[in-house]
């Protein structure tokens, strides 16, 4: 049977199963233009169903980090008021300013949450660039329609790239190529996450507090969202403390 994708011809049996082990043996396919969508390529369709991330511990733990989150902010917002009572000394101007910080702050931490939460932390997503060339060895056990239990994962012949047989993607394997790498970014490699079920790029850990996994290098993934959300914590408390410090000295 010849299955059409825009300029691309792959033969192959009516199997899927053979089709899988035919692309990785026969020569590589040739394309004008890489494909971004599983409907454009008969392979992605046939794979396994990607693992089910353990959503009741995502949530529980998620749960918890907005509520420490919105407790902490608000904690030192009120205490931020309380001590410069802005009511009273609507005319000075130093009381504006801590007011205008902690608020900033705040409001800084609610947009670094929200971040964690819904930002994409480097999830490796299926496609036709990392789906092949599939392992013999996967290639064969999905042909025969076995489980993949007991396989580990693959590691390219050029040492750049691991295979995940949970989520069947390759993974690339890249150094910090300058400063804001180094300065902001997990050195760690990818990663499957256990929790998340999905393969991390620059994975460093999953955050118990925020359910989500940590990674990114560089302004990419939600790694600088957790740095800056755990110093604004730190920022606030001064904040706060100067806050008092200044009321006491001026009165």
């Amino acid at each position: 049977k010849i299955f059409r994708s825009r300029d691309v011809k792959v033969f192959a049996h009516l199997d899927p199963g053979a089709l899988l082990l035919m692309n990785h043996q026969n020569e590589p396919l040739a394309r004008s233009e890489p494909f971004h969508d599983a409907e454009a390529f008969p392979v992605l369709p046939s794979l396994p169903p990607l693992p089910r991330p353990d959503y009741k511990t995502r949530l529980h733990e998620s749960v918890v980090g907005c509520c420490v989150v919105l407790s902490i902010a608000s904690v030192f917002v009120v205490l931020t008021w309380i001590a410069r009572e802005p009511w009273a000394h609507s005319s000075d101007t130093s009381t504006w300013i801590f007011i205008i910080l902690i608020t900033f702050e705040a409001l800084l931490a609610l947009i670094c949450l929200a971040g964690l939460m819904f930002g994409d932390p480097g999830v490796v997503r299926r496609s036709v660039e990392t789906c092949l060339p599939i392992p013999p060895e996967v290639s064969a056990k999905l042909a025969a329609g076995e489980p993949l239990l007991g396989l580990r994962n693959i590691v390219s012949d050029d040492g750049e790239r691991t295979y995940c047989v949970r989520c069947l993607v390759w993974r690339q394997q890249t150094a910090p190529n300058h400063f804001l790498d180094r300065w902001i970014g997990s050195q760690g490699m990818p990663h499957h996450c256990s929790v998340c079920q999905r393969c991390i790029l620059h994975h460093d850990h999953h955050c118990g507090v925020f359910g989500r996994c940590i990674a990114g290098r560089g302004l990419k993934g939600n790694l600088p969202f957790f740095v800056t959300i755990n110093s604004l914590a730190g920022f606030g408390l001064v904040t706060c403390i100067i806050s008092f410090v200044t009321r006491a000295t001026e009165t």
